[in-house]
């Protein structure tokens, strides 16, 4: 078994992120978070974020 099992991007210039996570067929599954109320849960590291904490002082350019 492959031990790279998830990978997330988060977006600098807007509140975005995309979490990679691999499925048991091998195949990646993509989720998108843009609500600073959802909640990002890793698997790898059995523990969530929300997005409000993961831009917590970050200020976007309009």
């Amino acid at each position: 078994m492959n031990s790279f099992q998830e990978y997330i991007l988060i977006d600098q210039y807007r509140n975005h992120v995309e979490q990679f996570s691999k499925t048991e067929e091998g195949k990646w599954l993509l989720s998108e978070f843009s609500n600073p109320e959802d909640i990002l849960y890793l698997s790898s590291v059995e523990s969530g974020i929300s997005l409000q904490d993961i831009y917590e002082e970050v200020e976007f350019e309009e």
